[in-house]
């Protein structure tokens, strides 16, 4: 097969794009890039169009936005829309992110507190505990508006001042879920790093800590169920691991 008119060569798509051969191949692998045309079995070449591709993928990722989502918002949007966006907005995740997953929109403290069981007081208290944050206009963020309607649903439900919880009780979750990514951390870099090639391994890190949070999701699932079943089997267990 002839090379195709004005395509190019990956030599010539590493030096205009501006990144190294290994990382085309990584966004070729993810379906980033077009498939490129083989000419013989060692020679590929490439749409001229992918130079522009990569180019927005590289600036999305420089955003700490993960290479799967980078992916969905290329093929939502096209390259030149994708631009104009990374142009126009100081909030890229929520512009680009946001009709893939609807965000929370950010609220104000007077709308937060308007939650049932959500107190000026208890959002003073997530505040202190750095799990609730405001944006630069004042507005408290949508991981922010997230947390407060699950802890609401919680307080409704009856872990509320009245059986003992506290929004201070949340400092728990900090401690385990914290402990739980230093090591998360440290397990994936001694893993990659002599492992993978310098420049893949921010891809490869930020693809593997996503899945990771669906992970701890479903584990926790999975040893909260073992931990009823051998309650219901043996109703001592659970006074015991009070009182170890």
């Amino acid at each position: 097969m002839k090379k195709p008119k004005d395509f190019i060569s990956i030599a010539k798509l590493a030096y205009l794009s501006g990144v190294s051969r290994s990382t085309i191949h990584h966004y070729l692998m993810v379906g980033i890039v077009p498939e490129p045309i083989k000419t013989s079995k060692n020679m590929a070449y490439y749409d001229p169009a992918s130079v522009e591709i990569i180019k927005v993928a590289k600036e999305l990722r420089s955003r700490n936005i993960p290479i799967s989502s980078v992916k969905d918002i290329l093929h939502k949007y096209g390259t030149q829309k994708t631009n104009e966006l990374l142009t126009q907005s100081k909030d890229i995740t929520l512009a680009l992110l946001g009709p893939l997953k609807p965000p929370h929109s950010n609220k104000t403290e007077s709308e937060l507190s308007a939650y049932p069981n959500i107190t000026q007081s208890s959002l003073k208290d997530l505040e202190m505990l750095g799990l609730v944050k405001r944006d630069e206009s004042g507005l408290f963020d949508s991981l922010s508006v997230e947390l407060v309607e699950v802890l609401s649903k919680m307080r409704e439900q009856g872990m509320n001042e009245d059986t003992g919880f506290e929004p201070k009780d949340m400092q728990l979750y900090i401690d385990a879920i914290g402990n739980l990514l230093e090591h998360e951390l440290e397990y994936f870099n001694k893993r990659l790093l002599d492992q993978v090639n310098p420049e893949e391994y921010p891809n490869i890190l930020h693809a593997a800590l996503e899945h990771a949070e669906t992970l701890c999701v479903v584990v926790r699932r999975r040893l909260l169920l073992n931990m009823l079943q051998r309650m219901e089997k043996e109703p001592q267990t659970l006074n015991e691991s009070y009182s170890a």
